[in-house]
């Protein structure tokens, strides 16, 4: 852990600094593409993924790469994340909104126990969802594999119909049941996405920042 911390500071996708308190605090910038199509009321969602020591690792979450802002703007940065966490290489960062939103928030590191984080998240919409639609398909859960790195992973994306909490858990559920049918899952997946936070739950708030980040930009 302490290597890929290392790597991280190397190519300037993070900062370590001081807190008001006189603790250590990685700074991290990470592009957000926002895939929202807004008339069908759907959005695209990495659910979970999947090592390939099947360790598995409940995200709920949208694309997300982290980027050093010297280097890449926050579109170059969001084609890049579609390039390696969905194997989408068509995708430039010309089909990006060119306004970006940017976002803070503190917490502590899930992957670097004990070190607090301050996340500065950059918004930018996708301009093309028909095209994602044509190249991501619907109503299943899309693997991809991401072999680069220290720790090669299965990634399960999917198009998830916002609706209230409960009603997206019941789909998620569905979804890896439906996946469990032909095998490639750990057959215990389940159980983490019954002792964690309610997927629903995560899920519709990221819906809503997606929706407040569309009407600022």
């Amino acid at each position: 852990m302490v290597d890929q911390l290392v790597e991280e500071v190397r190519k300037g996708e993070s900062v370590i600094g001081i807190d008001a308190s006189g603790s250590a605090i990685r700074v991290v910038s990470v592009a957000k593409p926002i895939c929202l199509d807004r008339h069908r009321e759907l959005m695209l969602v990495e659910l979970f993924q999947v090592s390939d020591r099947g360790h598995v690792s409940v995200r709920c979450k949208c694309i997300a790469e982290k980027f050093n802002p010297d280097r890449e703007t926050v579109q170059v940065a969001c084609s890049r994340a579609f390039r390696e966490e969905i194997g989408l290489d068509e995708i430039d960062e010309n089909m990006f909104s060119k306004k970006s939103v940017m976002r803070r928030e503190v917490m502590e590191s899930l992957k670097y126990l004990g070190l607090n984080c301050e996340y500065h998240l950059h918004y930018c919409i996708v301009s093309n969802v028909d095209y994602l639609k044509d190249s991501i398909p619907s109503s299943v859960l899309f693997p991809f594999h991401e072999q680069d790195g220290p720790n090669p992973k299965t990634i399960f994306w999917c198009w998830i119909k916002i609706d209230n909490p409960a009603r997206m858990t019941d789909v998620v559920i569905a979804l890896i049941e439906e996946r469990l049918k032909i095998g490639k899952l750990p057959k215990n997946i389940l159980s983490y996405f019954l002792s964690s936070n309610t997927p629903g739950i995560k899920l519709h708030e990221e819906f809503q920042v997606a929706l407040q980040v569309v009407s600022e930009l």
